[in-house]
């Protein structure tokens, strides 16, 4: 871990405790415990589990956050960036990625040896099937509403997003380079749904070998209300632009549910499938929420 990404985690949460007041906010945790498999654009599954743990403090209009996830996965040629985003950059060897030609698929070979078949070594990339556990790239944000009513557009907020490197490149989970975002959220309501649109704008940084272009990321759901009103069903579509010239933008769908725990906590879960090349092929998620 770098220890430049250390000093700026510790600034942003001295900042944070200081500017928003922790003794008269709300404080809230939330985690997520899921799984997601794939192949990609390589010719093997590459498997994850993720623990995201998020700590948020705020106000009625603006608050905090930080995110600090623990990833188990094999291969290590799927790459997190942005805020949990996954790419096939091929790790430590992404310059087969950045060379490889659009509709291809990247063969991979055992990192103790060959895979079999003849091909050649500069298409190809090394694919580790053990399981290692990192401690992520944490994500810190700062969000503020802007717009509050109680029509068809319920609210509007504001966002900034920094993700700091605290991983080498070496760990499989992380670009070691910083992402920051700008972008917001759009809330509405008709009726017994709610539906959101967000967006935001990604600077991402480059692999040494595969240059990531800067991107949009979005985000699309619809709701409905369930269980007497004690929970929600919400569907989903996701995705990222353009971010690597030679693959497609990952765009993912999926269904959730959630129901209210007591007066302060909530329980979700939910399955997601990949509609392009990029994206997982299945994920599956567990949340929960607790709020002071």
């Amino acid at each position: 871990m770098r220890a430049s990404g250390w000093l700026a985690l510790v600034a942003t949460v001295g900042w944070a405790s200081s500017s928003v007041g922790l003794g008269a906010q709300q404080v809230s945790y939330s985690g997520v415990l899921s799984y997601s498999a794939g192949s990609y654009i390589f010719d093997t599954r590459s498997d994850a589990f993720f623990f995201s743990n998020s700590l948020r403090v705020g106000g009625d209009r603006f608050d905090v956050s930080l995110s600090v996830p623990v990833v188990v996965q094999n291969g290590g040629v799927v790459t997190t960036v942005a805020e949990g985003v996954r790419l096939p950059t091929g790790g430590s060897e992404s310059g087969v990625v950045a060379g490889r030609r659009s509709g291809s698929s990247i063969g991979t070979r055992g990192r103790g040896g060959g895979s079999g078949t003849v091909i050649p070594a500069d298409s190809t990339v090394s694919f580790d099937d053990s399981f290692s556990t990192n401690v992520g790239d944490p994500t810190v944000g700062a969000s503020a509403e802007v717009y509050r009513g109680f029509g068809a557009v319920r609210s509007v907020r504001l966002s900034g997003i920094a993700k700091i490197p605290l991983t080498d490149l070496d760990s499989g989970v992380g670009s070691g380079e910083w992402d920051y975002a700008l972008g917001g959220t759009l809330t509405g309501g008709a009726a017994s749904f709610l539906f959101f649109a967000s967006g935001s704008y990604w600077w991402l940084g480059d692999l040494p070998d595969l240059e990531l272009a800067d991107a949009l990321s979005y985000a699309f759901g619809v709701s409905r209300a369930a269980f007497g009103g004690d929970g929600s069903v919400l569907v989903t579509l996701s995705g990222l632009s353009r971010a690597i010239a030679s693959a497609e933008p990952p765009v993912s769908t999926g269904v959730s549910v959630s129901h209210s725990v007591g007066s302060r906590g909530f329980l979700s879960a939910g399955v997601g499938v990949g509609l392009t090349e990029s994206a997982s092929s299945f994920s599956a998620t567990l949340g929960w929420s607790i709020r002071r």
